[in-house]
């Protein structure tokens, strides 16, 4: 997970990478592929060592971000990391080297899984998410993805043949013109069919985890909701996307795909439209905002709940009121607050809707 960052001076970064475009000059399509080879296999044992000599690795990335010791984040990572590690080892191997996770002191919502398996979770992003375990297991499920798919260390491998393509044709077309649009295309190229693919596997991996270790289905529709709230999901310009090209689904692209997930779980029975919960295509509530979680995001997490009751079981109890809580058996749905409608009524709903 990464959030897009723009660059100041803008221009200066234009004529600085204009600088720095090589042009090769003529040379044998043999020559060229000896010299990609050559330094593809260079790279590669270089990734290798660093994966696999983990922590040297990992005391580089301590030194660049920092460790946070605050109690409540790491004792939440060291929980939440567990769970999903139980999960997993229970569906596949988990693989070498062992994984290991650390808060760093960054205060803005990221997180990344760096080579030899070595994942870390800045301290802003369970202040972001206000320590919600269910968004945040999503998140750690996410770079566990990339873990689990050895996407930093099998990188190298994708980035050859558009390479190739980038140095035969600056062969041919030997100045510094095809070199910047050649690269820019490259840039294109390496984002649309290498990282973003990388993107959408461990988006699919995060939920199918979490989801298995028990975690709300709505959760990952619900944490993307209030990444777009923060960040919006405008895309970007002309200019901005040649320079640095979007390799990670929009915000709005990633809600759309974990609230799919969720209504399939659900077994097609629950979803959410406009900020409003639907039982079988009959709405059932529209959440007020509370506390730090706003209306929409509420919403995907209520109906994430009701998935969870309603997942592979034709007959789910019945919605009751519970001292303010709305109940299916033990599994709480929501707690209604003094803007939300009646507990009775939302309830009530419900077990209409599903004909209960």
């Amino acid at each position: 997970m990464r959030m897009k960052s723009w660059f100041a001076g803008l221009a200066v970064a234009i004529i600085l990478q204009m600088i720095a475009v090589p042009v090769i000059h003529a040379a044998s399509l043999g020559q060229i592929l000896g010299q990609t080879a050559a330094e593809w296999l260079v790279t590669k044992e270089i990734i290798r060592q660093y994966h696999y000599q983990k922590y040297s690795y990992l005391n580089d990335m301590k030194r660049e971000v920092g460790v946070n010791e605050q109690p409540r984040a790491n004792d939440q990572l060291k929980d939440i990391a567990e769970r999903l590690l139980k999960t997993v080892a229970q569906r596949e191997k988990v693989e070498a080297p062992p994984y290991t996770f650390f808060v760093n002191n960054k205060k803005e919502m990221n997180a990344y899984c760096g080579l030899g398996h070595n994942i870390t979770v800045n301290i802003g992003t369970f202040e972001f998410f206000d320590y919600n375990d269910d968004e945040l297991a999503v998140v750690i499920a996410h770079e566990m993805g990339h873990g689990q798919r050895n996407h930093g260390l099998n990188s190298i491998d994708k980035q050859v043949p558009f390479m190739l393509v980038h140095r035969i044709y600056l062969a041919r077309n030997n100045n510094t013109l095809s070199g910047l649009t050649s690269y820019l295309f490259f840039r294109q190229m390496m984002a649309k069919n290498a990282t973003l693919p990388g993107e959408r596997e461990a988006d699919a991996l995060s939920f199918d985890w979490a989801t298995a270790a028990g975690y709300n289905p709505g959760a990952g529709a619900a944490a993307w909701t209030k990444v777009r709230a923060k960040y919006g999901d405008k895309q970007p310009n002309f200019l901005g996307e040649l320079l640095s090209p979007s390799d990670h689904p929009t915000q709005g692209q990633r809600i759309d795909y974990f609230a799919k997930r969720m209504t399939e779980y659900s077994g097609g029975q629950v979803k959410v439209n406009a900020g409003q919960v639907y039982i079988k295509d009959n709405p059932v509530m529209i959440p007020a905002k509370t506390g730090s979680l706003s209306a929409e995001e509420r919403a995907y997490l209520i109906a994430g709940n009701l998935a969870k009751a309603v997942h592979n079981n034709p007959a789910p109890d019945p919605a009751q009121v519970v001292d303010g809580y709305i109940l299916m058996g033990d599994m709480v749905i929501t707690t209604p607050t003094e803007q939300d409608e009646p507990a009775e009524t939302i309830a009530g709903r419900m077990n209409e809707a599903l004909e209960l």
